[in-house]
């Protein structure tokens, strides 16, 4: 717990706040806190939450993105591992030219709350309400690859093919000769969200098979 922590500790609202939560006495509010209050005050029940190997989490509704990512890096600058939930975008275009980049970054931010290596997801109100797969379905569908390890392209397309990944239409003469699997899917890491103006282009959208949504 860092020395700003420790002082607000002692303060009689934050202990009382700190007790209800250790009763689960919900729901109850906290009115007065702006933006970098709430990231603090939160930051500061975690800590004190898993002070004796406690893995308590939190998950965080909050307006919009923008919102979302400025609490993400303030909560990263504090030192608790926090992801952004984005929401998915909208399209009315062919499959084959849309991009799936929001769509990946949902699966990253909910692949990392999943496998707890992230102690704050922020939402935003319209991720919120999109639906999504479920997190026992997504733990199912997960692969671990890593570096070094030996593993049948068969097999690794068998285990795209059931997580719901399709072919992609285009194939590389380098990539066929090589033996590698083109593909893209997206890790534990959760980049930052970028701005809703940015877009990939088609010729990338094309290799993003995830149907993670």
């Amino acid at each position: 717990m860092s020395g700003f922590s420790n002082a607000i500790a002692q303060h009689e609202t934050y202990k009382e706040i700190l007790s209800t939560i250790r009763a689960g006495r919900f729901p109850f509010g906290v009115l007065g806190t702006t933006g970098m209050h709430k990231v603090f005050l939160l930051h500061s029940l975690l800590s004190s939450l898993n002070e004796n190997g406690g893995h308590r989490r939190a998950m965080v509704l909050v307006p919009d993105e923008g919102t979302a990512t400025r609490m993400m890096e303030d909560f990263e600058a504090m030192g608790t591992k926090a992801a952004v939930l984005p929401a998915k975008d909208l399209t009315f275009l062919t499959d084959q030219v849309r991009s799936r980049e929001y769509e990946q970054m949902r699966c990253g931010a909910l692949s990392a709350w999943v496998l707890g290596t992230v102690d704050v997801l922020l939402v935003s109100a319209e991720a919120a309400v999109q639906k999504t797969v479920p997190p026992a379905v997504l733990a199912s569908r997960m692969i671990d690859l890593k570096v070094g390890e030996d593993i049948s392209l068969d097999e690794l397309k068998r285990k795209f093919v059931a997580a719901g990944y399709k072919r992609a239409d285009e194939v590389s003469t380098s990539s066929r000769r090589s033996g590698s699997c083109p593909c893209a899917w997206s890790s534990g890491a959760t980049p930052s969200i970028p701005s809703r103006s940015s877009k990939s282009s088609p010729s990338a959208a094309r290799t993003s098979w995830t149907r993670c949504s």
